[in-house]
């Protein structure tokens, strides 16, 4: 089932719910399930996400780095902090610059396949409107109808926004159709997101692969100093054992211990944490 969702409160919303209607319309036969308008509400999603055996999320329009706006603007329909609930699902969506940071921790960490935009979504009204409606819809199109994989997808979709750009008629249409095209991703495991720029989680991703996108910082650093903890403590017990550790220094045996308790109540709360995303 395709849960799909279309805010309507301003300009930019009543030109993509137009978009929206089209899309379902030329996907009827699949199942849908529509939260349209005022009933676009993160309530009403959330309740959605719940109940429903939902195997893709489709969200027309506005949208942040944090996530996809709910209507009138006041909250978010999908955030990181109820990103469990889509899990294992295809968000696709034209939300602007959601795909910059949520999509890829929707990739990273929820294995969600996210089809969006790093940067805003422009577009022009008027005669080459129908050119970004277009453009917008036809990878869900192309996918669902042709059976194919995301990637080729999303290369059939660039071609669409390139043969665009040449019938668009105002340069302003042309300039924002090359922008659209290029803010344009596809997060799916034959086109993963690019590298982290943190040290520490391409070390991860190296040493664990894609579970290694997923650890979160308190659990590595919880690992890291239970590690230190027992280290301390074989060091200092083997000194004790040849008899030459100082009586009057802090032993690193009970750096060790403490260590030790510091980084089993670190991972103890991230599995707490990640119990209450995944039960709650």
């Amino acid at each position: 089932m395709i849960l799909g969702i279309a805010p309507k409160w301003d300009e930019a919303t009543i030109h993509s719910f137009d978009w929206f209607l089209d899309l379902v319309d030329q996907l009827r036969e699949e199942k849908w399930y529509l939260l349209l308008g005022e009933e676009a509400t993160r309530g009403n999603v959330e309740r959605a996400l719940k109940k429903l055996e939902v195997d893709m999320v489709v969200f027309y329009d506005h949208g942040t780095e944090s996530g996809l706006v709910a209507q009138d603007g006041h909250e978010y329909c999908l955030d990181k902090k109820n990103l469990h609930l889509v899990a294992g699902k295809v968000i696709y969506t034209l939300a602007c610059l959601a795909g910059k940071d949520y999509g890829v921790e929707a990739y990273n960490k929820y294995d969600c396949v996210f089809w969006g935009y790093k940067e805003e979504f422009g577009f022009t009204i008027g005669d080459d409107e129908k050119l970004f409606k277009e453009c917008a819809n036809f990878g869900l199109i192309y996918k669902l109808k042709n059976k194919s994989s995301w990637k080729e997808a999303y290369e059939k979709t660039r071609e669409k926004f390139n043969e665009a750009i040449k019938k668009a008629k105002s340069i302003w249409s042309k300039m924002w159709l090359r922008h659209d095209r290029d803010a344009l991703v596809c997060y799916a495991p034959d086109m993963p997101p690019p590298k982290p720029k943190c040290l520490l989680r391409r070390i991860a991703i190296r040493l664990f692969g894609r579970a290694g996108r997923k650890m979160r910082r308190i659990f590595v650093l919880g690992v890291l100093l239970q590690w230190l903890g027992i280290g301390l403590c074989v060091h200092d017990f083997i000194k004790e054992c040849q008899k030459i550790s100082n009586p009057y220094t802090v032993h690193g045996f009970w750096w060790g211990i403490g260590f030790i308790i510091v980084g089993f109540f670190m991972l103890t709360w991230n599995h707490v944490k990640w119990l209450a995303g995944k039960y709650g």
